[in-house]
């Protein structure tokens, strides 16, 4: 019985009801549950290590597990500082962790907590591609979160990046929260780096501000903030915001909520639009649906000791690692796939008209309307780049039309990007392959040989054929 159980623990069936469910359902019998329960602690004390551990322990693992290891795929702790003056400071990764993120120019970083039982934040540093994937680069157990260990941890990353890679690393952008810790310790180690701020961060703080404020008021400004957060460029979310105010205050001249979010998220934080960088996602999802992951599949929501769950995190980090050789590769451009690749096609088949301006600029209409004129664009652009009168007529014309821009001489459709929604957050739409397709940078052929012939049928059940001579 006891060789089974420590099969299944390895296979991820750790919890005593769990591990005695699978036993009856191979037949295995005749033991307790205090059997189980005992024979469990001690397989978790002989794969896992001790309940407790002291500094000294703790140091040492650390130190017999700091040698770089041959193996690509074998995490090792690039860094430690563990003693009762410094705290606890354990920093891991592997060397095809380290060597995917030198591709990037876009690094992500948060925190997680109620992962060990002892307090400690587990920090986490990662890049994203141009196909809006997370790669999860360091792993560290920190003593606080303060601007010093997240100083610590980037400069780490860094210095190992640069070690295993060969190539300097200097980031574009870093996407986090709004902790004043992080942007500290973001100027000291990348001072060239933007500071993006997570734009899920900043909707859901300024919709619990809200809460106090009348449910008008709450619908009105939820939905100006977000499109406000569809600014493609700085210039016009500088205008965007001050006409957003401007519209609050004339309508509450009460409330405090304009003058919150002024100086939050307009004069302290604000890298939360699509346009503070065209090419980095404006949120951290990937990260925390890590975050999310680390409790739901490895540690079973369980919090650790921290001696247990640096050991833990060895095989968690071999995952991730592991998973670059597979499914997951880093993407140099954004990736077209077959729906978004059938939608332009079918957007070409409407012959909308296609206004271009100057050399690299062309402007399409929004909605189900063909036509358009130079005059019309020249209106738009004097609205949504110039002096608008208003917010609300600000984002009329905003969303009236799409501006696709080429950024690359038209030699790739991928470096075409769009002022539309999905475009902006997802770096390709239907409107720059359409535009590119028109130069002959990208071939829908097979697309409309793989589409369905006919029209599609609408959703629920079909209507039964009438009876003869009925219209239908």
């Amino acid at each position: 019985m006891f060789q089974v159980v420590e099969e299944l623990y390895e296979a991820g069936v750790k919890k005593p009801l769990q591990l005695n469910s699978a036993l009856l359902n191979r037949g295995i019998s005749g033991h307790s549950m205090k059997q189980l329960n005992n024979f469990l602690t001690r397989l978790k004390t002989k794969v896992q290590g001790p309940a407790t551990i002291s500094y000294l322990e703790l140091e040492e693992w650390c130190s017999q597990h700091s040698i770089q290891p041959e193996e690509d795929d074998c995490a090792y702790v690039v860094h430690h500082d563990v003693s009762p003056t410094s705290g606890v400071h354990v920093i891991m990764s592997t060397k095809r962790l380290l060597a995917n993120a030198a591709q990037s120019e876009v690094v992500h970083l948060d925190a997680t907590y109620k992962l060990t039982w002892n307090g400690f934040p587990v920090i986490i540093a990662g890049v994203s591609d141009q196909a809006r994937q997370f790669f999860p680069v360091v792993f560290g157990v920190m003593q606080a979160e303060t601007s010093e260990e997240y100083g610590l941890l980037l400069n780490k990353m860094k210095t190992a990046v640069e070690e295993v890679s060969g190539k300097t690393f200097e980031p574009r952008i870093v996407v986090a929260d709004c902790a004043d810790a992080i942007t500290t310790a973001i100027s000291q180690v990348f001072p060239e780096a933007k500071r993006g701020h997570c734009w899920f961060h900043v909707k859901k703080a300024a919709e619990t501000h809200l809460r106090r404020e009348s449910k008008d008021m709450q619908a009105i400004c939820k939905a100006d903030i977000a499109n406000l957060q569809l600014c493609y460029c700085q210039d016009q979310f500088d205008m965007a915001a001050q006409l957003a105010l401007n519209k609050w205050r004339q309508l509450w001249p009460d409330s405090g909520f304009p003058a919150y979010f002024e100086d939050q998220y307009v004069a302290r934080y604000g890298g939360w639009f699509e346009g503070f960088d065209l090419r980095a996602p404006s949120t951290n999802n990937g990260l925390e649906s890590l975050n999310g992951s680390i409790k739901t599949n490895h540690t079973l929501r369980e919090r650790l000791p921290v001696g247990r769950f640096v050991v833990a995190a060895q095989s968690m980090i071999r995952d991730w690692s592991r998973d670059l050789t597979g499914r997951r590769q880093f993407q140099d451009t954004p990736i077209a796939d077959l729906a978004v690749m059938t939608k332009a096609h079918q957007y070409l088949q409407q012959e909308k008209v296609v206004v271009q301006v100057g050399e690299d600029s062309f402007f399409v209409r929004s909605g189900e309307e063909l036509t358009l004129s130079n005059e019309q664009v020249d209106a738009y652009v004097q609205m949504v780049e110039g002096n608008p009168q208003s917010f609300d007529e600000f984002v009329d014309h905003r969303f009236s039309m799409w501006r696709v821009q080429d950024t690359g001489n038209r030699t790739e459709a991928m470096a075409m990007w769009c002022t539309c929604p999905e475009g902006l957050k997802k770096f390709v739409c239907k409107h720059s392959l359409a535009i590119g397709s028109l130069f002959g940078l990208i071939d829908f052929s097979d697309v409309a040989r793989a589409m369905p012939v006919g029209r599609k049928r609408k959703r629920g059940r079909p209507t039964l054929a009438r009876p003869a001579l009925e219209h239908q």
